[in-house]
């Protein structure tokens, strides 16, 4: 499972106790039809912020679609204040069973062991700063230094790390360092087990021998992306996108892959340069089978127009750059996207801008795409304002296709109301999870969720006031919370079948917790004393008889609540090849008479015994002319 997680700076904190609720129901909202339940959730309270002046934390969504954690994880980092004396930045563990404080650090990623990674700040020479050091910590919060590429004469360096694998594996950026000279940072990579800094090669350098290249994401198979500096000859000139650039052979950002075990660097495709060949490009994540995907500016055909930023995907073991499509672009093609998460099942999600029909914006709205087909799709919306504008955005996606982010949200009238942390369903339903926590708990409003696990513990941060009315200001404050819905993720199929043949019909679910079936014939529930199949997630009406025409649907319920899944026909295979012999059994007799007027009653196709497209009474002329001739007429 997933857990992509909160990271929180520049807050000042004086440490909150844990705080549990009992299962409680969230109004539910948007979507195209109630295949939910109610929002049964739990949930923990991390730290809150309070400091004076109040500083408010706010959330990095460093997200990944290919690392997991262990069940109810969450990790952040933020100032601590005691006394209001500032305590340095600390990283915070939160879980089901409470949250920790592990020490100084900025903590990036967790892996499926609990194992984390990010940097600390050191101290040398009597108290000098060193710069950073990457760091993985234990499950027990224990640091471990990770190495470096080099130092300057007197010790200083910067390291990052950015992400963890399963295995353990590391990958980020260091300060390289050439006879004591910073060189630029690097991408580097530290093996599973190891500490040792292994030095990801860039694209190139320029003249002075100085680049910049980080890796970002690490898959499980251990293939890295991320990006590297490019230059070219010196040359003034630029495009539309800030003026000027161009100058000193640089060439900008470009997306670079690094293959399991090796240190080459492979660049990656871009949306096009302006007239000296200039751009920027980075890849921010890789799923499980190398699928990558990123941003990446885009320039008109002759390099004079920038044409703003576009979500793209590389595909495995392939370097062209292919455009995700936005929601829509101004009148002149320009347009803003962004891509943070990346699903193994090839989900995208992040930001597109939305115009209205004269191409007038109407903000920016969170989506996905697939990342196959580079299609987009809207995300439901908690209102808008009068002129129909609103703004959300998509943080991460799980592994069942649920995604957490934050939309803004209006009431009535269109008035803004504020920001407020949202979970869409698979079927694209909105959940506002201020729903969740009751009114006696102290929230505000919980504000921006980002992390979500794959048996649905979600992480973001709100606004608390401990004392409502009191003289303790509100504060910011951690959330891990997890959701207990059940909800149909795939419905049940329409299928056609012949008498004799085996029929089944399947829902796929999700839920937390014991679920339970219940399949219905025409709304009445079917008895499992009688076909045990009934009460489980895929019916099997073994051998088929035309009786069994009907429509089914399947009710499924956990301790929430009850979701009934769309109905599902069960039609014939067609006309029959011998009208008469209705039923096929192989004999022609009264039995084929109430086969065929219950297929006619209800209209189902293999009752258009002329196969003029129609029930009516012809077809009823064409099955007695049959079945009183004793054959096939």
């Amino acid at each position: 499972m997933t857990l992509r997680r909160p990271l929180l700076k520049n807050s000042s904190v004086a440490w909150g106790g844990l705080m549990r609720s009992a299962a409680m129901s969230a109004a539910l909202t948007g979507g195209d039809r109630a295949a939910a339940s109610d929002v049964c959730a739990e949930w923990v309270a991390g730290p809150a912020y309070s400091h004076t002046p109040v500083q408010n934390g706010y959330i990095i969504p460093t997200l990944n679609g290919a690392n997991s954690v262990i069940d109810g994880v969450g990790i952040a980092y933020a100032d601590l204040y005691v006394s209001g004396q500032h305590q340095g930045v600390r990283v915070v563990r939160l879980a089901a069973s409470g949250w920790t404080d592990i020490g100084p650090g900025y903590v990036q990623d967790l892996n499926s062991s609990g194992i984390m990674t990010g940097w600390v700040r050191v101290q040398i020479q009597g108290g000098f700063g060193g710069g950073t050091r990457a760091v993985r910590w234990d499950v027990l919060g224990n640091a471990t230094t990770l190495g470096t590429i080099g130092t300057s004469a007197t010790g200083f360096t910067n390291v990052t790390a950015r992400q963890i694998n399963a295995a353990g594996t590391v990958v980020g950026g260091a300060s390289y360092y050439v006879g004591g000279q910073d060189r630029g940072k690097r991408a580097v990579r530290w093996n599973a087990g190891t500490t040792t800094a292994t030095l990801l090669t860039a694209l190139n350098t320029d003249s002075s021998g100085s680049t910049y290249s980080e890796a970002s994401s690490v898959n499980d198979a251990g293939v890295a992306v991320g990006y590297a500096q490019r230059w070219g000859p010196s040359q003034p000139g630029g495009g539309d996108d800030g003026g000027g650039v161009g100058y000193n052979g640089d060439k900008g950002q470009r997306a670079v892959r690094w293959n399991a075990g090796g240190a080459a660097a492979t660049e990656l495709g871009h949306l096009g340069t302006n007239i000296v060949g200039y751009t920027n490009c980075n890849a921010r994540r890789i799923n499980a089978s190398g699928l990558a995907v990123g941003w990446a500016n885009k320039y008109s055909a002759d390099g004079l127009t920038w044409l703003g930023r576009r979500a793209v995907r590389w595909n495995p073991d392939e370097t062209v750059a292919l455009e995700l499509a936005p929601l829509s672009l101004d009148p002149s093609g320009f347009g803003l996207c962004d891509i943070h998460d990346l699903s193994d099942a090839a989900v995208g999600v992040g930001v597109s801008p939305f115009h209205d029909a004269d191409g007038q914006p109407l903000g920016f709205r969170a989506v996905t795409w697939d990342a196959v087909s580079g299609a987009v799709t809207p995300l439901p919306l908690l209102g808008v304002d009068p002129q129909g504008r609103s703004d959300s955005a998509a943080h991460a996606v799980n592994a069942l296709g649920y995604v957490v982010g934050r939309a803004k949200k209006f009431d009535a009238e269109g008035g803004f109301i504020g920001w407020r942390a949202v979970v869409w369903s698979p079927r694209g339903r909105i959940i506002d999870l201020n729903d969740v926590p009751s009114p006696g708990d102290g929230w505000l409003a919980l504000e921006s969720a980002s992390g979500i696990s794959d048996n649905l513990w979600i992480t973001g941060t709100g606004r608390f006031d401990p004392d409502g009315d009191g003289p303790v200001a509100p504060a910011s404050r951690l959330f891990l919370l997890r959701l207990s819905p059940v909800e149909v993720i795939t419905e049940p199929a329409d299928v056609g079948a012949c008498p004799g043949e085996e029929v089944t019909l399947t829902v796929l679910t999700t839920g937390i917790g014991p679920v339970s079936h219940q399949w219905r014939r025409e709304g009445v529930p079917m008895d499992p004393v009688f076909n045990p199949t009934a009460a489980t997630a895929s019916l099997t009406i073994t051998v088929f008889g035309p009786s069994d025409y009907a429509v089914y649907d399947c009710v499924v319920s956990n301790e929430c609540g009850s979701v009934v899944s769309e109905s599902a026909r069960i039609s014939s295979c067609g006309s029959p090849a011998c009208p008469a012999d209705f039923n096929q059994d192989g004999g022609i007799d009264g039995s084929d008479v109430d086969a065929f007027f219950t297929a006619w009653s209800a209209g189902f196709p293999h009752a258009d015994t002329n196969l003029d497209g129609g029930i009516d009474g012809a077809d009823v002329e064409t099955f007695f002319a049959a079945w009183e001739a004793g054959g096939c007429g």
